[in-house]
C-alpha cells in the first residue's frame, strides 16, 4: 500500500489544474451540443437516451488527449529533473510510484468527468427528458474506466523512456495510430492479409477482421457503450452503427448482426470490449514497469 502517498500527491496536484477542468468543460459543451443535433432516425431509435449517446464522441476523443498531455511527463519528466531519485527507495518502490501515479491521475481526471456528466445530464433532462438512470450510471462507469485505460497507457510509455520528448513521441504515436487512424489501418490490414480491398459497403463475414477492429481502446469503448445504448454490435460510433440499419445511409461501421447469421462468439460480443480495455490497462503499464525497474536513474 506504499503507493497511496504517491496517489494522494498526484491527485492533489492534478485535481486543481486547469487542464483537468478544461477537459470537463469541453466534454460538457460537446455533449450538450450533440444531444440537440441528432437526425430523426437517431432520435427515433434512442428517444431520451440521446442524452447518453451525446457523451460518446466527446469522451472518446477528449479523455485520451487530456490523459496524454497530463501523463506523458509523469515519470520521464521526473527522471530528467532528478526528482524521481528522491521518491525511489523506502518506503516507495518503483512499482509503487507507477501504480500511485496511474491511480492518482485517473481519480483526479474522474472528478471533472463526473461533473461534466452531472451538468450535461441535468441539461439533457431539462431539454429532452428523463433518460435511463441505469444507462447513465453504466455510461459514466465505462467513461471512468476509459480514463484509467488512457492514463495507464500514457504513464506506461512515460515509465519506459528516459526523456519527456520520447514520451511525447510515443504517446502522440499512440493517439495517431490507435485513435485517429485505426479504421484506415483496419482497411489496409485486410488488404494486406487477403490481397483484396475491403468493400465497406458489403463487408465480408470475417471474424478476424471484426476482432482486429475492436482492439483499439476507442473502438472497444464505442463497442461497450453501444451495448449500453442498445444500438447494435458494432465498434464504431453510435451514429455510424445506427446508420447501417438505414437503407438510405451507408457508413464505415462493421455491424455484426448485418454480416453474420450465427450468434456472436464471446470474443465478438459487446461485452468483450471490457476484456480489451482491461488488456490496455495491464499490458502497457506492465511493460513500462518492467523497463522502469531496470532503468538507471543516476
Amino acid at each position: 500500500m506504499n503507493w497511496r502517498p504517491v496517489a494522494r500527491k498526484e491527485f492533489r496536484d492534478l485535481v486543481r489544474s486547469k487542464g483537468a477542468w478544461l477537459m470537463g468543460l469541453l466534454i460538457t459543451a460537446g455533449a450538450i451540443y450533440l444531444m440537440g443535433d441528432e437526425p430523426p432516425f437517431v432520435q427515433n431509435q434512442l428517444g431520451t437516451n440521446v442524452v447518453l449517446a451525446a457523451f460518446q464522441r466527446p469522451v472518446g476523443v477528449i479523455v485520451p488527449l487530456t490523459a496524454i498531455l497530463i501523463a506523458y511527463r509523469s515519470i520521464a519528466g521526473e527522471r530528467v529533473s532528478g526528482s524521481i531519485k528522491f521518491a525511489v527507495g523506502f518506503p516507495q518502490t518503483r512499482s509503487d510510484i507507477l501504480i500511485g501515479k496511474i491511480l492518482g491521475q485517473s481519480v483526479a481526471l474522474g472528478v471533472p468527468l463526473i461533473a461534466a456528466f452531472l451538468v450535461a445530464g441535468a441539461t439533457g433532462i431539462v431539454r429532452i427528458g428523463l433518460f435511463s438512470l441505469i444507462g447513465f450510471a453504466g455510461f459514466l462507469g465505462l467513461s471512468l474506466l476509459y480514463t484509467l485505460v488512457n492514463v495507464s497507457i500514457a504513464t506506461g510509455i512515460s515509465a519506459a523512456v528516459s526523456r519527456p520528448t520520447r514520451a511525447a513521441a510515443g504517446t502522440f504515436g499512440y493517439f495517431l495510430v490507435f485513435l485517429m487512424s485505426w479504421y484506415t489501418i483496419r482497411n489496409r490490414m485486410y488488404s494486406l492479409v487477403t490481397g483484396e480491398s475491403l468493400n465497406i459497403f458489403s463487408p465480408p463475414a470475417s471474424e478476424w477482421l471484426f476482432l482486429f477492429e475492436r482492439f483499439s481502446p476507442i473502438t472497444a469503448f464505442y463497442l461497450i457503450t453501444n451495448r449500453v445504448l442498445g444500438v447494435g454490435n458494432g465498434a464504431s460510433g453510435y451514429f455510424n452503427v445506427l446508420g447501417q440499419y438505414q437503407s438510405s445511409i451507408t457508413t464505415n461501421a462493421l455491424v455484426y448482426d448485418l454480416v453474420f447469421t450465427d450468434p456472436a462468439p464471446f470474443y465478438l460480443t459487446e461485452e468483450f470490449g471490457l476484456v480489451i480495455l482491461g488488456l490496455w490497462i495491464i499490458v502497457p503499464s506492465t511493460l513500462g514497469l518492467h523497463v522502469f525497474r531496470t532503468a538507471d536513474l543516476s
